[in-house]
């Protein structure tokens, strides 16, 4: 079933089979008559999501949830922090994108996903407090620098402008090392300076927090010249991270780093295994094709999607023996890591640390599938999923849109 299912996403294949009645049903109909019928079961699925969190929230005295229409038919489905306005958020949908126009193509992947995340924007936006970005491939391209003339810059100092906390929640992790993270977020440290009406405490409203919850920084005020300073573990780690032994995570780090080492022979991949004091990681190297034709003996194989995935998979069953510490293994797309840790702690120690509720909190990040790391943030928050910073752009422009008129 896991092998199956890792790249599907169970909630939006549900949503999609719902919508895939009246797209069949009503192909011969007007766009209105068919936009109707989506809103139809949209109003359905809000009273689902509705009863859902009604009975989560509810105590049973003798300490049985009961289960609600919504898990029975998706039983991976996990906690909703809001309410959610699905027709609204489908309407939105269809106004900027023809959704109902379409009579050959039916609603897709990419169309349930951006509506949630427009119910999900709609929802939060008049209690937002903290928002929490991932950094490749959300905020800036794959291994790129934010720059200064990126729009998402200017939308972030907007975020800072309206009160809200704003973090990098990253699983790169560089201790002791903040011109690390300063060379990445160079474009953004330089609108802060730039922007004559932030105050230092919109300033230091800017967090990094990297090995997905190991090292947390802050900006400073502009006087210090926004730099990002290191706090120590004892300011934001709970009790029970601070007791995580070094020796359980050389264990643990070891058993990574053995399964990869025998995946990379056992697979004949060419790669650079990289050992950090809590994270492993794999990085292909670009190599021949499979076969060396003239010689007859096999090269270095491609990596592959799909080896990555298995990897990712393989290392998050790791045997760690007695070792109960929590870590991350995922496909970053062209690199797999394994980190202590994970985002959904690290989005928990920054609610915590700045007096902030699940309800509160958006987190925005385009690795939700099983294999990625912005998976475990759905048990912190409300979270918004995209593919690449264009949407993330648009995504603010939303959000920024809907905090004005409020």
């Amino acid at each position: 079933m896991l092998a199956q299912s890792h790249r599907k996403d169970a909630f939006i294949e549900f949503i999609k089979s719902l919508l895939a009645a009246p797209f069949v049903l009503h192909m011969r109909d007007d766009a209105q008559r068919r936009l109707q019928h989506y809103g139809e079961v949209m109003d359905s699925l809000s009273q689902m999501i509705h009863e859902h969190r009604e009975l989560a929230a509810r105590e049973d005295p003798r300490g049985k949830r009961r289960v609600s229409r919504l898990a029975r038919l998706v039983p991976e489905i996990g906690d909703f922090f809001t309410e959610l306005d699905m027709r609204s958020a489908l309407l939105e949908y269809n106004a900027a994108y023809g959704f109902a126009e379409r009579s050959r193509v039916a609603p897709s992947f990419n169309d349930v996903r951006l509506v949630l995340n427009i119910a999900q924007l709609q929802a939060i936006t008049p209690a937002l407090r903290l928002m929490t970005f991932d950094g490749d491939c959300t905020l800036y391209e794959d291994g790129a620098n934010f720059d200064r003339s990126d729009p998402l810059v200017g939308q972030m100092i907007q975020l800072l402008r309206f009160g809200i906390k704003v973090a990098l929640v990253t699983a790169a992790g560089y201790p002791s090392a903040p011109e690390k993270y300063t060379e990445r977020l160079a474009g953004l440290q330089q609108a802060m300076l730039d922007a004559p009406d932030l105050t230092d405490d919109q300033c230091r409203s800017l967090y990094v927090l990297g090995g997905e919850c190991s090292y947390l920084f802050q900006f400073t005020g502009k006087a210090d010249g926004c730099r990002l300073r290191e706090l120590a573990r004892e300011e934001f780690m709970t009790s029970e991270m601070l007791q995580w032994s070094d020796a359980d995570i050389k264990a643990l780090m070891d058993a990574a780093h053995a399964c990869i080492s025998s995946f990379v022979q056992r697979l004949n991949i060419n790669a650079t295994i990289i050992r950090k004091p809590r994270s492993v990681g794999m990085l292909p190297r670009k190599t021949r094709h499979d076969l060396d034709v003239g010689s007859g003996r096999r090269a270095s194989r491609r990596v592959t999607a799909e080896l990555l995935d298995e990897l990712a998979l393989e290392l998050a069953d790791l045997d760690t023996g007695p070792i109960s510490l929590p870590y991350t293994a995922f496909n970053g797309g062209s690199d797999i890591w394994v980190d202590v840790g994970s985002k959904q702690i690290g989005v928990q120690l920054l609610q915590a640390y700045l007096s902030t509720l699940p309800e509160q909190t958006l987190h925005v990040g385009d690795q939700f599938l099983r294999i990625g790391n912005d998976f475990a943030t759905r048990r912190a928050c409300t979270t918004l999923w995209v593919t690449d910073p264009a949407e993330t752009s648009h995504m603010l422009e939303l959000l920024l849109s809907c905090r004005k008129s409020n």
